[in-house]
């Protein structure tokens, strides 16, 4: 029997056709086939990849919590974890750019997946946002209810309504500042109670829409006006439903927990928030049940505002907004101030809106500024910083020195006028000195701005400080001895170029690098819609500071740092250059300054406050993961002038080397020691360490 021919796995060529070689293609069937040419595309690849894994492995699992395939711990688990690596990923500019939005990636890769798609838009594993009794499927006769709950849990529920209120009336309306608060609210009401309300609803369609929100972006006044309301009413609602619940039992069950809590708010006993003692807290707090709803609110704005401060942790994942409008008002100045410690205490970094700075003004600074950088090189040159000895003036690209690499940036330093020091004078006398300015005709403008624009922020940084003081519970005036009556502050003007604009062996992402700000506080305004303001968390993680119209970022220095006995926490900080294409940065920071004649003493912070900071330093394990080592050393300088001239030589070394050769020569010594330190650590798998007040860190350059 004859057999039919094999099908070849092809249509073969017709026998009229005669290939051209020519004209044929050159196939390497064994070579690769790469999806990305450069290891930037190879990254987002690969981001998008562990995207589109998350999405189909979270289906899987709501798919499993569903058939109760799935202990409910270990789905809650899971689907946190899920969730934060979802969030991590799109964090990424580039990557949240390619992705769009879930929708769009859907569709672009064809996956349905409706029970993730539901999980990340409510952002909540399902045993918290529709939380049940017993999901294991024991019999239970009132399967919405929960065993007795205890004292503690209704406590934190209590606290966790309070503290996100005293966000909302703190304006702090962001999703990033709200989101965190609000899903705390819902947690801590699930451990309380699964007897349904009409508000719990609400609470999970306000996480619903915050999460679709992107981090930065703050609800409008009638939205926040809602949100209060209906939080509000959740609030009423739940204390009808689960403190009814507990009866009188209620006092012995939180017998344990007063105690603690008495033990946390001894030292804050006599600070009154809201018009309220917090020892007056004890007595509402032993029984719930039998105080008035607006006595128990009034009463609980102290543990509220420990909760606030508590949840911004040094190892912080965004930067606080503090509204400086709420200081003018005897009212709201109190948890203004608790706000603020908190802000010093833990994250050394914060915004501060409504400032009492005209926007007429930031707008012509921000114009000027920017005019700078358009005028000839040989015009700017006629005010380069080394042409005197006080560090004042104009500095080219790429020469300015952080962390042993170099700050791909221009600008020009400017200052409160000082005449030139006498010949007498120490020499660090030398950085008190008359501005360099620019050509007055081709910027007729520029410096009558820039100096009503330094004396108001004088005016408010000293304003600023005065209120440090009060949120450290020492007088307003505790820090004024450290200023000279005609006390030097310092401008910047800065400018980073992007990527494609800097030479091709040199496009190193460092707009300036890892560093620590010298003096007081500095006040950064940003003056273009780009990213790359990052600070570093105790985990050494950098986390983005965007630009936010209307505020003014506010860095802790290392002076305040020593002044404080390094309850002031002085932040790691760095700039990325932008990305190519997306055009220059610029930004603008006013520098307070101290007295150079100042020496290394401390005010005498209250012992009330130490011990919070020791609290904080024992929740973070006593270390802090830390770039940058403490600049001010106690025994290695007499003055803080020298320091500072010190910090200056190393950071720009050209003026250095033509006005302070010996100071350069020890200067790059040490660095060279460091290199050798740094290298051995590597070596031996440590880390090179210095410390003050127990922080550790990397020594690295501080660019002042």
């Amino acid at each position: 029997m004859a057999t039919s021919p094999r099908q070849l796995p092809y249509a073969p060529t017709p026998y009229s056709y005669l290939p051209n070689p020519a004209l044929t293609a050159r196939i390497n069937l064994d070579e690769e086939v790469k999806l990305s040419t450069t290891a930037a595309e190879r990254d987002l690849y690969d981001s998008l990849a562990e995207v589109y894994s998350i999405i189909i492995t979270l289906d899987g699992l709501e798919k499993a919590y569903i058939r109760d395939s799935i202990p409910e711990n270990e789905y809650t688990e899971l689907c946190n974890r899920l969730l934060n690596q979802y969030k991590s990923i799109l964090k990424d500019e580039t990557v949240s750019r390619e992705f769009a939005d879930l929708e769009t990636f859907k569709s672009k890769w064809d996956i349905e997946c409706p029970r993730a798609t539901e999980r990340l838009r409510v952002n909540l594993p399902a045993t918290i946002a529709e939380p049940t009794a017993n999901h294991t499927g024991t019999s239970n006769n009132a399967p919405h209810s929960r065993p007795s709950a205890s004292g503690s849990q209704i406590l934190l529920a209590t606290e966790n309504f309070i503290t996100f209120l005293d966000a909302l009336r703190l304006n702090m309306l962001s999703k990033d500042s709200l989101h965190p608060l609000l899903s705390e609210v819902i947690q801590s009401v699930n451990q309380v109670t699964t007897v349904d309300f009409e508000n719990r609803g609400k609470i999970i369609s306000w996480l619903i829409r915050l999460n679709g929100m992107k981090a930065t972006e703050e609800l409008g006044e009638e939205e926040a006006r809602q949100l209060t309301f209906d939080m509000e009413g959740a609030q009423t609602q739940g204390r009808q439903k689960f403190f009814p619940m507990i009866g009188s039992g209620i006092v012995g069950t939180t017998a344990a927990a007063i105690s603690n809590y008495r033990i946390r708010v001894q030292r804050l006993a006599d600070v009154k928030i809201g018009g309220c003692r917090v020892t007056e807290y004890m007595s509402c707090v032993t029984t719930p049940h039998l105080i008035a709803p607006s006595q128990r609110l009034s009463s609980t704005h102290e543990q509220s505002s420990r909760k606030l401060r508590s949840s911004l942790t040094m190892s912080f994942d965004s930067i606080p907004v503090l509204d400086l409008s709420l200081a003018q008002d005897a009212k709201t100045k109190p948890i203004f101030l608790q706000s603020l410690r908190s802000a010093l205490l833990e994250v050394g970094f914060l915004y501060i809106k409504n400032t009492g700075i005209s926007d007429e003004l930031v707008e012509e600074v921000i114009t000027q500024g920017k005019a700078f950088f358009s005028i000839p090189n040989a015009k700017k040159m006629e005010v380069q910083m080394k042409n005197a000895p006080s560090f004042l003036g104009y500095n080219v690209l790429g020469n300015e020195v952080t962390a042993f690499k170099t700050d791909w940036r221009e600008q020009i330093d400017l200052s409160t006028p000082h005449p030139l020091p006498k010949s007498t004078d120490p020499i660090y006398y030398n950085l008190l000195a008359p501005n360099q300015w620019p050509d007055p005709n081709l910027l007729p403008s520029f410096r009558p701005t820039f100096e009503s624009y330094i004396s108001q922020m004088s005016t408010l940084s000293t304003s600023f400080t005065s209120l440090i003081a009060e949120a450290l519970a020492l007088p307003s005036t505790a820090f004024d001895r450290f200023f000279d009556k005609d006390q030097q502050h310092k401008l910047k003007i800065v400018k980073y170029p992007d990527l494609s604009t800097l030479p091709a062996d040199q496009q190193c992402q460092q707009g300036v690098g890892p560093h620590k700000d010298s003096m007081l506080t500095s006040y950064l305004l940003q003056a273009s819609h780009h990213r790359g303001l990052q600070a570093q968390n105790l985990k050494g993680e950098w986390i983005d500071c965007a630009p936010r119209p209307g505020t003014l970022v506010v860095a802790i220095g290392q002076g305040l740092e020593a002044l404080t006995h390094g309850v002031c926490a002085s932040t790691t900080h760095r700039v990325l250059s932008p990305a190519a294409g997306q055009g220059a940065r610029f930004s603008i920071p006013f520098f307070q300054g101290v007295s150079y004649d100042a020496t290394f003493e401390s005010v005498d912070v209250p012992q009330e406050i130490l011990d919070i900071k020791d609290e904080v330093l024992r929740k973070q394990g006593e270390r802090r993961v830390d770039d940058v080592e403490f600049t001010f050393r106690k025994g290695e300088w007499k003055h803080l002038g020298e320091a500072t001239l010190t910090n200056r030589v190393r950071s720009h070394p050209d003026v250095g080397e033509r006005w302070y050769p010996e100071i350069l020569r020890r200067v790059r010594e040490e660095q060279a020691r460091e290199r050798d330190e740094k290298a051995k650590a590597a070596v031996d798998g440590g880390k090179v360490t210095g410390s003050m007040s127990g922080l550790t860190g990397t020594r690295k350059e501080i660019a002042v």
